[in-house]
């Protein structure tokens, strides 16, 4: 069911193969049908992911996205999406290059068009 619910709203295939591990892999980690688990269960995998398996924000991200999928679109629980919030991502400043940087730059170019 969830496949087709992947697949009518256009996935592409990539993410409907992540989508479709991540909720078997849910599934495993409590041995039982994905249908048959509720709130308690989904709040201590995302501990779990973090805390035993030391996943990224990112990729725990993921995989509530895929189990968010499959509770609130394919069967129809809208409850749990309050009950599966996205961790926080920890935004990178970008580098900022200093003067003598950007002047070596500069002066590494060739032709008037790269120093431009």
């Amino acid at each position: 069911m969830m496949l087709e619910e992947l697949e009518r709203r256009n996935y592409t295939d990539t993410t409907i193969r992540h989508y479709l591990r991540f909720v078997e892999e849910f599934a495993q980690h409590f041995g039982k049908s994905p249908d048959k688990l509720g709130l308690d269960h989904l709040r201590s995998y995302q501990a779990y992911l973090f805390k035993q398996r030391r996943l990224s924000p990112g990729s725990v991200e993921h995989r509530i996205s895929a189990l968010r999928f499959f509770f609130v679109r394919t069967l129809h629980r809208h409850e749990f999406r309050e009950f599966l919030p996205y961790p926080k991502v920890q935004r990178k400043l970008p580098n900022i290059l200093s003067r003598e940087e950007v002047a070596r730059l500069i002066d590494a170019s060739s032709s008037l068009f790269e120093r431009c």
